[in-house]
């Protein structure tokens, strides 16, 4: 209601994200980023959140902002092969993560994967945005990410500290990525 939540990603998405993009949104939460970035002309966006409860939100939140320019999808995308992994809903819907140990969890599920790079391939996806609690830290550093011309990143310190910010920085620039 008062515009603070998610408020400086919103700000800075639209500097990210041009017409014409497709974007893989990895992390959607209740949907705000990917309300955002559909409202970009002609972009295609194809959305993700793990976190069953908050994906009934963000659907919702999608449905009565977005035009038809949105795939939304309850799942994961990671730079391995398709998997069940373990999942922790917890109580702050903004927490819940594939990590055990970032704190009290509510329970646990378990959520089939797909891999990210076939996802990319397919899609033909040119932008990635992501806020995955954590989980950008293994997939940044595995995945191929062929064709992706840019990545928004909401990086986690406080999870993999300083020398998880290294890894993924170095990674990326392997890669051809620069920071900006």
């Amino acid at each position: 209601e008062d515009g603070s939540y998610e408020a400086k990603e919103a700000r800075s998405i639209l500097k990210a994200i041009k017409p014409g993009d497709r974007v893989l949104e990895l992390g959607s939460g209740i949907g705000i980023i990917t309300s955002i970035i559909a409202g970009i002309k002609d972009v295609s966006v194809w959305a993700f959140e793990a976190n069953p409860g908050t994906a009934a939100l963000a659907e919702r939140v999608i449905k009565a902002n977005c035009p038809d320019n949105v795939v939304f999808s309850q799942g994961l995308l990671t730079a391995h092969a398709p998997h069940v992994h373990p999942f922790y809903v917890r109580k702050d819907l903004w927490m819940s993560s594939m990590d055990e140990n970032q704190g009290p969890y509510e329970h646990r599920i378990e959520i089939p994967s797909e891999n990210i790079d076939e996802f990319i391939a397919r899609h033909s996806i040119n932008a990635l945005v992501m806020d995955i609690e954590g989980a950008e830290h293994d997939l940044l550093q595995n995945a191929r990410l062929d064709g992706v011309e840019r990545i928004f990143v909401e990086l986690h310190d406080h999870l993999y500290h300083l020398a998880g910010i290294r890894d993924i920085t170095q990674a990326l620039a392997l890669k051809g990525y620069s920071y900006d």
